[in-house]
Protein backbone atom coordinates (compact mmCIF):
# COMPACT_ATOMS: atom_id res chain seq x y z
CA UNK A 1 0.00 0.00 0.00
CA UNK A 2 0.95 3.38 -0.81
CA UNK A 3 1.18 6.68 0.99
CA UNK A 4 -1.74 7.91 -0.64
CA UNK A 5 -3.93 4.62 -0.10
CA UNK A 6 -2.37 4.35 3.35
CA UNK A 7 -3.69 8.18 3.80
CA UNK A 8 -7.25 7.32 2.45
CA UNK A 9 -7.89 4.15 3.66
CA UNK A 10 -7.01 5.14 7.37
CA UNK A 11 -7.35 8.88 7.50
CA UNK A 12 -9.94 8.22 10.37
CA UNK A 13 -7.64 6.04 12.32
CA UNK A 14 -4.67 8.46 11.63
CA UNK A 15 -6.91 11.16 13.12
CA UNK A 16 -7.78 8.94 16.01
CA UNK A 17 -4.92 8.85 16.78
CA UNK A 18 -3.82 12.10 16.68
CA UNK A 19 -6.51 13.14 18.38
CA UNK A 20 -5.12 11.05 22.09
CA UNK A 21 -2.14 12.69 21.50
CA UNK A 22 -3.25 16.03 21.62
CA UNK A 23 -5.78 14.65 24.17
CA UNK A 24 -2.72 14.17 26.52
CA UNK A 25 -0.80 17.06 25.42
CA UNK A 26 -3.65 19.30 26.80
CA UNK A 27 -3.23 18.02 30.12
CA UNK A 28 0.63 17.91 29.99
CA UNK A 29 2.26 20.92 27.96
CA UNK A 30 5.45 19.69 29.24
CA UNK A 31 5.26 16.95 26.08
CA UNK A 32 7.40 17.82 22.95
CA UNK A 33 7.76 15.97 19.51
CA UNK A 34 10.66 14.01 20.68
CA UNK A 35 8.14 11.92 23.54
CA UNK A 36 5.61 11.30 20.92
CA UNK A 37 8.17 10.24 18.62
CA UNK A 38 9.62 7.90 21.04
CA UNK A 39 6.31 6.28 22.12
CA UNK A 40 5.11 5.77 18.32
CA UNK A 41 8.66 4.00 17.58
CA UNK A 42 8.25 1.67 20.59
CA UNK A 43 4.43 0.93 19.40
CA UNK A 44 5.74 0.32 16.37
CA UNK A 45 8.80 -2.05 17.40
CA UNK A 46 5.83 -3.98 19.86
CA UNK A 47 3.89 -4.39 16.64
CA UNK A 48 6.71 -5.77 14.86
CA UNK A 49 7.62 -7.77 16.98
CA UNK A 50 4.41 -9.42 17.46
CA UNK A 51 4.13 -10.00 13.92
CA UNK A 52 7.38 -12.49 13.85
CA UNK A 53 6.06 -13.86 17.28
CA UNK A 54 8.69 -12.36 19.47
CA UNK A 55 8.34 -10.93 22.88
CA UNK A 56 8.16 -7.47 22.99
CA UNK A 57 11.31 -5.22 23.19
CA UNK A 58 12.16 -3.30 26.29
CA UNK A 59 11.73 0.21 26.81
CA UNK A 60 13.04 2.85 29.07
CA UNK A 61 10.26 5.95 28.93
CA UNK A 62 9.83 8.49 31.06
CA UNK A 63 6.60 9.00 33.12
CA UNK A 64 5.19 11.21 30.92
CA UNK A 65 5.94 8.77 27.81
CA UNK A 66 5.22 5.86 29.37
CA UNK A 67 1.53 7.42 30.10
CA UNK A 68 1.19 8.39 26.56
CA UNK A 69 2.22 4.67 25.43
CA UNK A 70 -0.30 2.95 27.92
CA UNK A 71 -3.17 5.36 26.47
CA UNK A 72 -2.11 4.69 22.71
CA UNK A 73 -1.19 0.91 23.10
CA UNK A 74 -4.80 0.54 24.61
CA UNK A 75 -6.14 2.28 21.36
CA UNK A 76 -3.92 0.16 19.34
CA UNK A 77 -5.39 -3.09 20.96
CA UNK A 78 -8.86 -1.38 20.35
CA UNK A 79 -7.83 -0.82 16.47
CA UNK A 80 -6.71 -4.26 16.47
CA UNK A 81 -9.97 -5.91 17.98
CA UNK A 82 -7.87 -7.32 21.02
CA UNK A 83 -8.89 -5.10 23.52
CA UNK A 84 -11.94 -2.86 24.44
CA UNK A 85 -12.93 1.19 24.94
CA UNK A 86 -15.87 2.31 26.15
CA UNK A 87 -17.99 5.39 25.57
CA UNK A 88 -18.97 8.49 28.11
CA UNK A 89 -21.69 5.99 29.20
CA UNK A 90 -19.23 3.05 29.96
CA UNK A 91 -20.79 1.38 27.03
CA UNK A 92 -18.09 -0.61 24.74
CA UNK A 93 -17.61 0.71 21.53
CA UNK A 94 -16.95 -1.37 18.43
CA UNK A 95 -14.92 -0.63 15.67
CA UNK A 96 -13.60 -2.88 12.56
CA UNK A 97 -10.23 -4.28 13.58
CA UNK A 98 -7.48 -3.39 11.32
CA UNK A 99 -4.43 -5.34 10.32
CA UNK A 100 -1.55 -5.52 12.42
CA UNK A 101 0.75 -4.53 9.34
CA UNK A 102 -1.72 -1.76 8.50
CA UNK A 103 -1.14 0.04 12.30
CA UNK A 104 2.08 -0.52 11.90
CA UNK A 105 2.18 1.49 9.22
CA UNK A 106 -0.26 4.02 10.22
CA UNK A 107 2.36 4.93 13.22
CA UNK A 108 5.28 4.87 10.49
CA UNK A 109 3.45 7.37 8.43
CA UNK A 110 2.30 9.56 11.74
CA UNK A 111 6.36 9.52 12.74
CA UNK A 112 7.10 10.77 9.32
CA UNK A 113 4.62 13.55 9.94
CA UNK A 114 6.95 14.66 13.30
CA UNK A 115 9.77 14.84 11.69
CA UNK A 116 8.92 17.09 9.38
CA UNK A 117 6.72 20.09 11.34
CA UNK A 118 9.50 19.38 14.45
CA UNK A 119 12.55 19.99 11.44
CA UNK A 120 10.15 23.13 10.43
CA UNK A 121 9.23 24.38 14.02
CA UNK A 122 11.08 23.22 16.67
CA UNK A 123 10.35 20.72 19.62
CA UNK A 124 6.76 21.25 19.82
CA UNK A 125 5.99 22.05 15.90
CA UNK A 126 3.91 18.64 15.50
CA UNK A 127 1.72 19.19 18.51
CA UNK A 128 1.51 22.30 17.61
CA UNK A 129 0.44 21.70 13.87
CA UNK A 130 -2.20 19.37 15.42
CA UNK A 131 -3.74 21.60 17.68
CA UNK A 132 -5.88 23.83 15.73
CA UNK A 133 -6.97 20.28 14.37
CA UNK A 134 -8.20 19.11 17.24
CA UNK A 135 -9.98 22.27 18.95
CA UNK A 136 -12.27 21.02 21.17
CA UNK A 137 -9.32 19.77 23.19
CA UNK A 138 -7.93 23.39 23.67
Amino acid sequence: MNEDQLLEQYKDILHFIEDAVISYYAENRELIDHDVDKVYDIIIRTLQHELRDRPAPKAKLSDLQNSLYEGLMKSARWLLGEGQLEDEAGQPVEVESIPKADLVACFKRLRKSIKLWTADYGRQGYLGFLKPHFPEND
